[in-house]
Protein backbone atom coordinates (compact mmCIF):
# COMPACT_ATOMS: atom_id res chain seq x y z
CA UNK A 1 0.00 0.00 0.00
CA UNK A 2 2.67 2.26 -0.78
CA UNK A 3 3.65 4.04 -3.89
CA UNK A 4 7.14 5.44 -4.78
CA UNK A 5 7.67 9.33 -4.43
CA UNK A 6 7.41 10.47 -8.19
CA UNK A 7 7.65 13.52 -9.95
CA UNK A 8 7.50 13.45 -13.78
CA UNK A 9 8.90 16.21 -16.59
CA UNK A 10 7.47 16.77 -19.91
CA UNK A 11 7.76 19.42 -22.27
CA UNK A 12 5.12 18.59 -24.85
CA UNK A 13 3.58 15.62 -27.10
CA UNK A 14 5.82 13.21 -28.47
CA UNK A 15 8.75 15.03 -25.72
CA UNK A 16 10.67 12.38 -22.89
CA UNK A 17 9.40 11.92 -19.31
CA UNK A 18 11.81 12.98 -17.08
CA UNK A 19 11.88 11.48 -13.11
CA UNK A 20 12.46 14.50 -11.41
CA UNK A 21 12.55 12.75 -8.12
CA UNK A 22 14.80 9.68 -6.34
CA UNK A 23 12.65 7.35 -8.72
CA UNK A 24 15.34 6.42 -11.53
CA UNK A 25 18.06 8.09 -9.57
CA UNK A 26 21.49 6.70 -8.19
CA UNK A 27 21.13 7.57 -4.46
CA UNK A 28 24.39 9.13 -4.78
CA UNK A 29 22.61 11.92 -7.62
CA UNK A 30 19.91 13.08 -4.48
CA UNK A 31 21.35 15.91 -3.18
CA UNK A 32 18.87 15.56 0.13
CA UNK A 33 18.36 12.25 0.70
CA UNK A 34 17.47 12.80 4.31
CA UNK A 35 14.55 15.16 3.24
CA UNK A 36 13.90 13.39 -0.20
CA UNK A 37 10.53 11.18 0.20
CA UNK A 38 11.45 7.92 -1.35
CA UNK A 39 7.90 5.69 -0.81
CA UNK A 40 5.19 7.27 0.92
CA UNK A 41 1.21 5.68 1.62
CA UNK A 42 -0.61 5.50 -1.45
CA UNK A 43 -3.50 7.72 -0.02
CA UNK A 44 -1.63 10.13 -0.14
CA UNK A 45 0.06 9.69 -3.42
CA UNK A 46 -1.17 13.26 -5.35
CA UNK A 47 -1.58 15.25 -1.70
CA UNK A 48 1.25 17.71 -3.00
CA UNK A 49 -1.40 19.06 -5.95
CA UNK A 50 -3.91 20.07 -4.05
CA UNK A 51 -2.94 23.69 -4.31
CA UNK A 52 -1.16 23.09 -7.72
CA UNK A 53 -3.08 25.25 -9.90
CA UNK A 54 -3.16 27.88 -7.38
CA UNK A 55 0.38 28.76 -8.29
CA UNK A 56 -0.24 28.91 -12.13
CA UNK A 57 0.73 25.39 -13.04
CA UNK A 58 -1.10 22.41 -14.55
CA UNK A 59 -0.69 18.86 -15.19
CA UNK A 60 -1.10 17.27 -18.15
CA UNK A 61 -2.66 13.87 -16.48
CA UNK A 62 -6.43 13.93 -15.49
CA UNK A 63 -5.65 12.10 -12.95
CA UNK A 64 -3.40 14.50 -10.88
CA UNK A 65 -6.74 16.56 -10.25
CA UNK A 66 -6.53 19.77 -7.80
CA UNK A 67 -10.19 19.80 -7.44
CA UNK A 68 -9.76 17.74 -3.86
CA UNK A 69 -12.68 19.34 -1.64
CA UNK A 70 -12.41 16.53 0.89
CA UNK A 71 -9.81 15.59 3.68
CA UNK A 72 -7.38 13.09 2.24
CA UNK A 73 -6.51 10.10 5.30
CA UNK A 74 -3.53 8.09 5.53
CA UNK A 75 -3.80 4.91 6.45
CA UNK A 76 -4.00 5.93 10.41
CA UNK A 77 -7.06 7.42 9.38
CA UNK A 78 -5.21 10.86 10.56
CA UNK A 79 -6.06 13.74 7.54
CA UNK A 80 -3.43 14.57 5.40
CA UNK A 81 -0.61 12.83 7.58
CA UNK A 82 1.12 10.01 5.96
CA UNK A 83 4.32 7.63 6.00
CA UNK A 84 6.83 8.35 4.28
CA UNK A 85 10.33 6.32 3.72
CA UNK A 86 13.48 8.91 2.69
CA UNK A 87 16.38 8.05 0.50
CA UNK A 88 18.94 7.83 3.27
CA UNK A 89 17.03 4.85 5.04
CA UNK A 90 14.69 6.45 7.81
CA UNK A 91 10.93 6.86 8.17
CA UNK A 92 8.14 9.54 9.03
CA UNK A 93 5.06 10.71 9.41
CA UNK A 94 4.78 13.66 7.66
CA UNK A 95 2.02 16.23 6.73
CA UNK A 96 1.31 16.58 3.12
CA UNK A 97 -1.43 19.04 2.12
CA UNK A 98 -0.17 20.81 -0.99
CA UNK A 99 3.22 21.88 -1.29
CA UNK A 100 5.26 25.01 -0.50
CA UNK A 101 3.99 28.35 -2.02
CA UNK A 102 5.29 29.89 -3.58
CA UNK A 103 7.85 26.94 -4.37
CA UNK A 104 11.34 27.70 -3.01
CA UNK A 105 13.83 29.10 -4.72
CA UNK A 106 17.11 27.03 -5.60
CA UNK A 107 20.79 28.34 -5.47
CA UNK A 108 20.88 27.01 -9.16
CA UNK A 109 19.07 24.95 -11.86
CA UNK A 110 20.03 22.34 -13.95
CA UNK A 111 20.97 23.66 -17.51
CA UNK A 112 20.24 27.32 -16.52
CA UNK A 113 22.14 30.71 -17.08
CA UNK A 114 21.84 31.91 -13.80
CA UNK A 115 24.42 34.68 -14.13
CA UNK A 116 21.99 37.58 -14.21
CA UNK A 117 18.51 38.66 -12.32
CA UNK A 118 16.64 38.02 -15.54
CA UNK A 119 18.20 34.59 -16.19
CA UNK A 120 17.33 33.88 -12.75
CA UNK A 121 14.01 34.38 -12.64
CA UNK A 122 13.42 32.80 -15.92
CA UNK A 123 14.66 29.52 -14.35
CA UNK A 124 12.74 29.54 -11.60
CA UNK A 125 10.05 30.25 -13.78
CA UNK A 126 10.84 27.39 -15.72
CA UNK A 127 10.89 24.75 -12.89
CA UNK A 128 8.62 26.07 -10.50
CA UNK A 129 5.95 23.75 -11.36
CA UNK A 130 8.40 21.10 -10.87
CA UNK A 131 9.36 22.41 -7.02
CA UNK A 132 7.53 19.98 -4.33
CA UNK A 133 8.21 20.68 -0.77
CA UNK A 134 7.19 20.73 2.43
CA UNK A 135 7.70 20.94 6.25
CA UNK A 136 10.89 18.09 6.44
CA UNK A 137 9.72 16.20 3.17
CA UNK A 138 10.59 17.07 -0.64
CA UNK A 139 9.74 14.62 -3.78
CA UNK A 140 12.09 16.70 -6.18
CA UNK A 141 15.86 16.34 -6.23
CA UNK A 142 16.56 20.14 -7.39
CA UNK A 143 19.42 20.89 -8.23
CA UNK A 144 20.01 18.12 -9.89
CA UNK A 145 19.42 16.77 -13.14
CA UNK A 146 16.19 15.06 -13.93
CA UNK A 147 16.94 11.77 -15.76
CA UNK A 148 15.14 10.24 -19.11
CA UNK A 149 12.46 7.70 -17.73
CA UNK A 150 12.62 5.93 -21.62
CA UNK A 151 9.11 6.76 -22.16
CA UNK A 152 7.31 9.43 -24.56
CA UNK A 153 4.43 11.62 -23.83
CA UNK A 154 2.08 10.60 -26.98
CA UNK A 155 0.21 14.15 -25.55
CA UNK A 156 -3.25 12.56 -24.63
CA UNK A 157 -2.84 10.44 -22.16
CA UNK A 158 0.22 10.63 -19.05
CA UNK A 159 2.81 8.68 -20.84
CA UNK A 160 3.35 6.60 -23.97
CA UNK A 161 6.01 3.65 -23.50
CA UNK A 162 8.57 3.61 -26.24
CA UNK A 163 8.91 0.92 -28.26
Amino acid sequence: SYSAGTSFIITGPGSPVQSNSAFLKPISRVPNPANTVYFMENSGRFAFLTNYEDGGCSSSCPDNSTDIDIAVRGWHRRNWMFNAAYVDGHAATIKMQGHAEPAPRQQSYPGCDTSTDAAFEQCHTFWRCVIFRGPQWQLDTLPAAAVNTGVLWNGSSCVNRRE
